[in-house]
């Protein structure tokens, strides 16, 4: 009667703490992302999921009928913005509210290897703040979810827990296949490592049940590709793309010594040499895991299993943030390495200080490095950078924006509402696709954003769409600083056809950084 009185109260236990956990996961969240919600307007990357989001909600196929990621946070965002109503702010909290699931599961890591709330509370400030871009958050959570079920393997490498991480990768595919390949073969060497150690003799059962799961978990794409027509084609041919051309292109990684200090500002600099610092962080804290693995000490209840998950994950997510080496990359990927450093002094048997001095350095790097990864939060907050705000309405939501940039959207949504009548359609390049749906316009083309040059037979397919198109909006500029990468370059017969058959709009009020045309 004792034991089960003692397992009953055990269990009561176990509850309350996720519960408060996801309270503090929510809180946390809302605090970091909420500063931000009626902040700034990205018309590049966060306006190419908020047109995706859109088309979505109207019953489009991401890949299939535009141009997009994986379709889960398409289906995500259209959710959130069907609950919550329409527009660019429901989307940003339908993306905190995946943050904050993501959160829950970095902080359950955490909840591991710190002895109290408060040190929790301090992880889960840190792991929150990284999470960035906003219109990003999906990635870090699901990076954090991925340390998450490679620790339980860790700690239990069980048949039900290989089959649940399998659901896990499977799901994660849905949202993007980088992150399937990513934490697939980190929770894949998570098992590997365990079962080598621990001298498993289930292995291959347990693999199976992992597949097993993994097909479980996949069954929304699985179902897309098998029932939606023509989405397998469009998906498989997406998948090429990527193998052909590369995920990103490439920079080179701002490491501290490499940046100039001879204009010295005290809120970039800082914020360059601790986005540097991360980089070195990354090397540091998973070269201490390669050690951990290498000494064995994968002992479930030895405080190094979550060392261990997170650098058999991070490792691989590390290669984002390696690709195209800035502080938006790294943020995207950084939070196993923190998973990581927190548990570095569980696994190597350090005086319990050891964890003040690392959530200190954390929590300084973090600070230091916020103007880099949130600016638009940082210069809101009182005694931020001097930058000065404007309103700006995007399609109803009123947002505070630089008023520099507030100036141009506003010149360029008033031009084309006056100029443009909204039976014409309009096609716009290279890199705004977020313009679609502040002129609540659809695009003419499935290609909304030209960051790569397009084949002859990509810009022959666009040609044939571009015939029943009135009007176009281009850029000025080099996308990337990239010669190759201004559309005249990266889509030449698109660019003559519109030099050959459309004649420039005298625009008064448009910015200098764009040209209207309209057929002729």
């Amino acid at each position: 009667m004792t034991a089960i009185v003692t397992d009953a109260a055990a269990k009561r236990a176990r509850v309350s703490e996720v519960a408060l956990t996801a309270l503090w996961a929510v809180a946390i969240t809302a605090v970091v992302q909420g500063v931000s919600i009626s902040h700034g307007f990205d018309p590049t990357d966060e306006g190419f999921l908020w047109y995706g989001v859109e088309q979505t909600a109207t019953g489009a196929v991401p890949l299939r009928d535009f141009q997009a990621y994986e379709p889960g946070r398409y289906y995500w965002g259209a959710i959130g913005t069907s609950l919550l109503g329409p527009g660019i702010a429901s989307l940003r909290i339908s993306l905190a509210v995946f943050g904050a699931l993501g959160l829950f599961f970095g902080m359950r890591c955490t909840s591991r290897v710190l002895d109290t709330r408060f040190e929790g509370v301090v992880a889960g400030l840190v792991l929150a703040a990284w999470m960035a871009p906003r219109h990003k958050s999906i990635d870090s959570a699901l990076a954090m979810t991925a340390v998450w079920f490679a620790l339980r393997l860790a700690e239990d490498p069980s048949l039900r827990r290989h089959a649940a991480a399998g659901a896990f990768v499977g799901v994660a595919a849905f949202f993007g296949r980088n992150h399937a390949l990513y934490a697939g073969l980190g929770i894949a060497s998570t098992a590997l490592i365990v079962a080598w150690h621990g001298r498993d003799v289930g292995v291959p059962r347990k693999g199976l049940a992992a597949l097993a799961g993994a097909g479980v978990g996949a069954l929304p794409l699985i179902a897309m590709l098998l029932f939606v027509p023509g989405f397998a084609a469009s998906f498989f041919e997406s998948v090429w793309f990527f193998v052909e051309r590369g995920s990103n292109h490439p920079l080179s990684v701002p490491w501290p010594w490499t940046l100039d200090f001879a204009d010295w500002d005290w809120w970039t600099t800082p914020a360059d040499l601790a986005v540097g610092t991360g980089y070195l962080g990354l090397i540091g804290v998973y070269g201490a895991g390669l050690l951990a693995i290498w000494w064995g000490r994968t002992a479930p209840r030895s405080g190094c299993a979550l060392l261990v998950a997170s650098t058999c994950v991070g490792v691989f997510y590390a290669h984002h943030a390696m690709v195209r080496s800035d502080a938006a990359h790294l943020a995207q990927c950084i939070d196993p390495m923190w998973l990581g450093a927190f548990a570095l002094r569980r696994s190597f048997s350090l005086p319990r200080e050891a964890s003040r001095v690392v959530l200190l350095v954390a929590a300084a790097l973090t600070w230091f490095a916020l103007p880099a990864i949130r600016p638009v939060s940082v210069a809101a907050l009182p005694g931020g950078p001097s930058i000065p705000f404007e309103r700006f309405t995007a399609r109803g939501v009123d947002v505070e924006i630089p008023e520099e940039q507030a100036r141009e959207l506003i010149a360029v949504v008033e031009t084309i509402s006056a100029s443009v009548p909204a039976s014409d359609s309009i096609f716009i390049a290279p890199i705004a696709p977020g313009l679609y749906p502040l002129l609540g316009r659809t695009s003419p083309t499935w290609g909304i954003y030209f960051l790569w040059s397009g084949s002859e037979a990509d810009q022959r397919e666009m040609l044939a769409d571009l015939d029943a198109v009135d009007w176009a909006l281009l850029q000025r500029g080099r996308p990337f600083d990239r010669e190759d990468l201004v559309f005249a370059n990266s889509h030449p017969l698109v660019a003559a056809y519109l030099a050959r058959t459309f004649a420039p709009v005298p625009a008064r009020t448009l910015p200098a950084g764009y040209i209207l045309l309209r057929r002729k």
